[in-house]
């Protein structure tokens, strides 16, 4: 590790509770929002005594790309941080399918989730995904 890494770390070694704390709100948030909300489904998770860094939603029924869209044309920012290993390139094998796996790929989204995202952000985000599941922009 560089010396400006290793200070950059150090530097941030005190503030890592207070960083872990903020996300586990953002979570608890973010579960309760999207707990009843219908093509949204959130995954079961335990956060206690983790660090987390993806909030992973469900958009179902082949709207994740519509959903990453419409988030986006509000300013929102999502990912897709999980790609099935046999459709990678270094790993893909010609006629290997994996059904189930390639519906979750095709469904998952990660939602904004950083130590710094204020609670306003966070509502933006929210009421993106509520509107989103409730119609959106259809």
């Amino acid at each position: 590790m560089a010396d400006m890494n290793a200070s950059i770390g150090l530097a941030q070694l005190p503030k890592l509770e207070r960083f872990r704390q903020r996300r586990l709100e953002i979570v608890r948030q973010y579960d309760e929002a999207f707990r009843e909300l219908l093509g949204i489904q959130t995954l079961d998770h335990e956060i206690e005594g983790v660090f987390p860094h993806n909030y992973v939603v469900r958009a179902g029924g082949g709207r994740r790309d519509r959903m990453i869209r419409e988030l986006a044309q509000r300013g929102i920012g999502t990912g897709v941080h999980f790609i099935p290993c046999h459709m990678q390139p270094l790993f893909a094998a010609p006629g290997v399918r994996l059904p189930v796996t390639e519906r979750l790929y095709e469904e998952i989204v990660s939602l904004p989730l950083a130590s710094d995202l204020t609670q306003e952000e966070a509502a933006e985000v929210i009421a993106a995904v509520r509107e989103f599941a409730n119609g959106g922009n259809r």
